[in-house]
Protein backbone atom coordinates (compact mmCIF):
# COMPACT_ATOMS: atom_id res chain seq x y z
CA UNK A 1 0.00 0.00 0.00
CA UNK A 2 0.86 3.69 -0.02
CA UNK A 3 2.13 3.69 3.57
CA UNK A 4 4.52 0.84 2.78
CA UNK A 5 5.82 2.71 -0.28
CA UNK A 6 6.35 5.83 1.85
CA UNK A 7 8.22 3.81 4.46
CA UNK A 8 10.47 2.24 1.83
CA UNK A 9 11.18 5.69 0.38
CA UNK A 10 12.16 6.96 3.83
CA UNK A 11 14.31 3.93 4.47
CA UNK A 12 16.10 4.40 1.12
CA UNK A 13 16.85 8.01 2.03
CA UNK A 14 18.15 6.91 5.42
CA UNK A 15 20.35 4.20 3.90
CA UNK A 16 21.73 6.77 1.49
CA UNK A 17 22.42 9.13 4.41
CA UNK A 18 24.29 6.32 6.19
CA UNK A 19 26.39 5.73 3.05
CA UNK A 20 27.39 9.38 3.03
CA UNK A 21 27.79 9.99 6.77
CA UNK A 22 28.67 6.58 8.21
CA UNK A 23 25.90 6.79 10.81
CA UNK A 24 22.10 6.82 10.99
CA UNK A 25 22.06 9.59 13.60
CA UNK A 26 20.21 12.14 11.50
CA UNK A 27 19.73 15.72 12.80
CA UNK A 28 16.02 16.36 13.30
CA UNK A 29 15.95 19.22 10.77
CA UNK A 30 17.89 17.25 8.16
CA UNK A 31 16.63 17.12 4.59
CA UNK A 32 18.14 15.09 1.78
CA UNK A 33 19.47 16.74 -1.38
CA UNK A 34 16.11 16.33 -3.13
CA UNK A 35 14.27 17.95 -0.21
CA UNK A 36 13.04 14.77 1.50
CA UNK A 37 12.44 15.54 5.19
CA UNK A 38 14.60 12.72 6.52
CA UNK A 39 14.90 14.11 10.05
CA UNK A 40 11.10 14.10 10.38
CA UNK A 41 10.87 10.56 9.00
CA UNK A 42 13.44 9.28 11.51
CA UNK A 43 11.60 11.02 14.36
CA UNK A 44 8.34 9.38 13.23
CA UNK A 45 9.98 5.94 13.22
CA UNK A 46 11.16 6.42 16.80
CA UNK A 47 7.69 7.54 17.89
CA UNK A 48 6.01 4.56 16.16
CA UNK A 49 8.46 1.86 17.21
CA UNK A 50 6.01 0.16 19.60
CA UNK A 51 3.56 -0.51 16.75
CA UNK A 52 6.12 -1.05 14.00
CA UNK A 53 6.40 -4.47 12.31
CA UNK A 54 9.41 -6.44 13.58
CA UNK A 55 10.89 -6.63 10.07
CA UNK A 56 11.10 -2.83 9.88
CA UNK A 57 12.58 -2.62 13.38
CA UNK A 58 15.33 -5.06 12.52
CA UNK A 59 16.13 -3.23 9.26
CA UNK A 60 16.51 0.04 11.17
CA UNK A 61 18.50 -1.58 13.98
CA UNK A 62 20.91 -3.05 11.41
CA UNK A 63 22.00 0.46 10.38
CA UNK A 64 25.18 1.78 12.00
CA UNK A 65 24.42 4.24 14.78
CA UNK A 66 20.66 3.61 14.87
CA UNK A 67 19.06 4.31 18.23
CA UNK A 68 15.43 4.34 19.35
CA UNK A 69 16.18 7.18 21.74
CA UNK A 70 17.89 10.15 20.12
CA UNK A 71 18.56 11.99 23.37
CA UNK A 72 22.35 11.98 23.81
CA UNK A 73 22.16 11.86 27.63
CA UNK A 74 20.72 8.34 27.76
CA UNK A 75 22.74 6.98 24.86
CA UNK A 76 22.56 3.22 24.77
CA UNK A 77 20.11 2.84 27.65
CA UNK A 78 17.11 1.98 25.50
CA UNK A 79 19.17 -0.09 23.08
CA UNK A 80 20.66 -2.13 25.91
CA UNK A 81 17.23 -2.75 27.41
CA UNK A 82 15.95 -4.02 24.07
CA UNK A 83 19.04 -6.10 23.41
CA UNK A 84 18.41 -8.02 26.62
CA UNK A 85 16.16 -10.41 24.72
CA UNK A 86 18.38 -13.46 24.84
CA UNK A 87 20.98 -12.68 22.19
CA UNK A 88 23.90 -13.25 24.55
Amino acid sequence: GAKETQWEEGFRHLASYVDGHGSSRVPRASKSVDGYRLGNWVTDQRMNHTTMPAERKSRLEALPGWTWDARPTSRGAVKNAEDDGGTS
